[in-house]
């Protein structure tokens, strides 16, 4: 979706584009929870700037899924198994708190399962296409 303008694009007089944001659970919460209708409103004095923000959740399947394509990433990097336990660890917690997040928070538009690239590029794009009429 390199079509998207970069988060730091800045917003003219006329502009009606659209932003894409790749981000991790923990920066989605924080974008999520910010009050952008304040910070807008400061920012922009004498104008209207509307901001819709829509949401798009990435995933595989199952956490085993997760852990698996995790546990696969760090044994080719010749990790030893003692090693490889003790990351998957706080991994496991963190993506069970973010799935719960995901599930629970009410701030997920969409939700695209990854498990092949081609399909989820067409179910964003879709996505894109439900919330704007021209996306980019």
């Amino acid at each position: 979706m390199a079509a998207g303008r970069p988060a730091w694009y800045q917003l003219d007089e006329h502009d009606t584009g659209a932003c894409v944001l790749d981000v991790d659970p923990p920066t989605a919460r924080n974008i999520l929870s910010y009050d952008w209708a304040r910070a807008l409103k400061a920012a922009y004095p004498s104008k209207q700037v509307e901001l819709r923000l829509v949401t798009v959740w990435v995933t595989m399947k199952t956490l085993d899924d997760i852990l698996d394509r995790n546990q696969c990433r760090l044994e080719a990097q010749g990790l030893l198994d003692s090693v490889i336990r003790k990351q998957l660890g706080p991994l496991r917690a963190q993506v069970t708190s973010d799935m719960e997040w995901a599930l629970t928070s009410g701030k997920i538009d969409f939700t695209v399962i990854n498990e092949d690239v081609d399909a989820s590029m067409k179910e964003i794009v879709k996505a894109s296409e439900y919330c704007f009429e021209d996306p980019f």
